[in-house]
């Protein structure tokens, strides 16, 4: 998680070695923490590097970090039926076959929403008061300890086929 990530950049320290941390992920979707911070951040517009020359290149130094992909060819202990196996997802599970076979970031199955945009709040609410008879309504997600809580209030336009998110709210514990 990222917050661990940031807490080990704060504590790590010696007083004449360089610092070094070796990071691993498994590829997951280009809105997880690892994709904005090491290769691209559309919201706060920062450009590291393109996933797409790692995976041709393999081996990328850029600054202090060391970037490597692997895939499952990399790893010996593999047996060659496991290395098949992954194969085939190309056949049936195209996704997941980019994700755990070629090691490509990536959403494994189906998007609730695709097409969500972050807009300003002030053009959201704009919108909301334009709408004929939107339908308002609240939802709550209970987390209790670990995960969040949630609640939400959204607005509806039928019309368009739209579902606006105005407000919302998470905590934990």
């Amino acid at each position: 998680k990222y917050e661990g990530f940031k807490e080990l950049l704060g504590r790590l320290r010696h007083p004449t070695m360089d610092l070094h941390m070796i990071l691993s992920t498994n590829p997951v979707g280009q809105d997880n923490w690892t994709y904005r911070h090491f290769f691209k951040d559309d919201q706060n517009n920062r450009f590291i590097l393109d996933d797409e020359r790692l995976y041709k290149e393999r081996t990328i130094a850029i600054n202090d970090t060391y970037y490597h992909h692997s895939t499952a060819e990399d790893n010996l202990f593999l047996p060659v039926s496991y290395i098949k196996q992954l194969d085939e997802l190309k056949e049936y599970d195209p996704d997941l076959y980019r994700i755990a076979r070629k090691g490509h970031f990536g959403i494994n199955g189906i998007r609730v929403l695709p097409q969500f945009e972050v807009q300003p709040h002030e053009d959201v609410m704009l919108a909301i008061s334009n709408i004929n008879r939107p339908l308002l309504r609240a939802g709550m997600d209970f987390g209790f300890v670990d995960s969040y809580n949630a609640v939400v209030r959204l607005a509806v336009d039928h019309e368009k086929k739209y579902l606006y998110i105005y407000w919302e709210y998470y905590d934990r514990g």
